[in-house]
């Protein structure tokens, strides 16, 4: 961390020095006038830069953040407290114990998940089992007899 001040330190000197013999050679101004001019103009500008860097991180944090809360909305499940039978929504997750208070009695509760696995369906074709595919089928099979 201490390299990299020295560094920014170093680097911004570097350029208030180029910057100041810049001034000085264009506008014949005092040389340690406007390399100190050059030095703090830089200071502001990126004093400014850095604050507005942080604002826009900051808001899209946020954003992130409500995001994130809308999604967890979307994955929970009403359910109903095992003591005083009052409705809850909870937000369900399954890397961590789901348990939560129920805002009517205020007490604890737990939520099991069973998770279970079925076969996939086969759906059948529509068209197969109408009265008019079927005829055509049964008036086929006569014509081939």
């Amino acid at each position: 961390m201490i390299r990299s001040i020295v560094t920014s330190i170093a680097i911004t000197s570097v350029v208030a020095a180029i910057g100041g013999l810049l001034f000085n050679y264009i506008f014949d101004y005092h040389l340690i006038k406007s390399i100190i001019c050059t030095f703090l103009v830089q200071i502001v500008i990126f004093y400014v830069w850095n604050s507005i860097s942080q604002m826009i991180l900051t808001i899209r944090v946020e954003q992130e953040q409500t995001r994130q809360a809308e999604m967890l909305s979307q994955q929970g499940i009403d359910v109903v407290c095992a003591h005083c039978k009052s409705e809850n929504f909870v937000p369900i997750r399954l890397d961590e114990s789901n348990e939560f208070a129920c805002d009517k009695c205020g007490k604890e509760n737990s939520i099991y998940i069973d998770i279970s696995i079925a076969q996939k369906a086969r759906i059948l074709d529509r068209d197969q089992l109408s009265v008019n595919y079927i005829k055509d089928k049964l008036d086929e099979s006569k014509k081939v007899k």
